[in-house]
C-alpha cells in the first residue's frame, strides 16, 4: 500500500518521534515532537505514537480522535508535544495535526500543505486543539517533518529533496539539511517520507 523511510538526527534532546502502523487495510503515519524544557517531551511525543498504533489498531475512530486523545493523557503527565497522523485507507489520506510540525503531500502536479490550518499554540498537554485535514487521494510523496527541518532549511529546498527519485536516500538528504557546519543540529529532526506501491 505505501513504502516509507524514517530518519531521525539528534540537535541534544532526543524528544522527536515518528513511526508508521501498517496492515491489509490501513496505514498511519505519524510525528511527535515533544517539547522541550518541559522535562517530559520524550515521552509526550511517545504518547502521540501510542495513540496513533491505537487508531490503526481500530480504538478510536480518527487521527483528530487519536490527537484528542493523547492531549488529555500528555496534560496528566505534565509535558508537551506537537502531533501530526496520517491516515491511509482506499487510496485517500486523512489526518489532524496540532504545533508547528507539518505534513505535505507533494507530486509533480501541485504542492499541498496538509497542516496549513493548524493551531501552532498551544500545544498536546497544554489544551491543544487539534485540526483535522483530507481527504485528498495518496499520490506523489507524503512527507510529515518536525520544526527541526521546516525552520531551519527552506521550503524550496525541502520539497526539491523530498523528491528525489529514492525515497531513502531523499529522507536521509532532508534530515541532513539542517546540519551546520560544525556538525551539529540546532534542533533535533524527525522525518518520514511516504509513497504508494506501484
Amino acid at each position: 500500500m505505501a513504502v516509507f523511510a524514517i530518519e531521525l538526527r539528534s540537535g541534544g534532546r532526543n524528544e522527536d518521534r515518528a513511526a508508521c502502523y501498517s496492515n491489509a487495510d490501513a496505514v498511519v503515519f505519524v510525528l511527535a515532537d515533544g517539547a522541550g524544557g518541559t522535562g517530559s517531551g520524550a515521552l509526550a511525543a511517545e504518547i502521540v505514537l501510542q495513540e496513533a498504533q491505537a487508531l490503526h489498531q481500530g480504538r478510536h475512530k480518527t487521527p483528530l480522535d487519536a490527537l484528542q486523545a493523547a492531549d488529555v493523557r500528555i496534560e496528566v503527565l505534565g509535558g508537551m508535544s506537537t502531533g501530526v497522523i496520517v491516515e491511509l485507507r482506499h487510496g485517500q489520506i486523512t489526518g489532524a495535526s496540532c504545533g508547528d510540525s507539518k505534513a505535505w503531500l507533494i507530486s509533480n502536479e501541485r504542492v499541498v500543505e496538509l497542516t496549513s490550518g493548524q493551531f501552532r499554540k498551544p500545544l498536546l498537554g497544554n489544551g491543544g486543539t487539534p485540526v483535522a485535514f483530507g481527504s485528498e487521494p495518496f499520490s506523489g510523496r507524503l512527507l510529515l517533518t518536525s520544526d527541526g527541518l521546516a525552520n531551519y532549511a527552506a521550503e524550496s529546498k525541502i520539497l526539491g529533496n523530498a523528491t528525489l527519485e529514492n525515497i531513502h536516500e531523499a529522507a536521509k538528504t532532508l534530515a541532513e539539511l539542517p546540519r551546520l557546519r560544525s556538525g551539529v543540529f540546532p534542533d533535533d529532526v524527525a522525518v518520514l517520507l511516504a509513497e504508494p506501491v506501484v
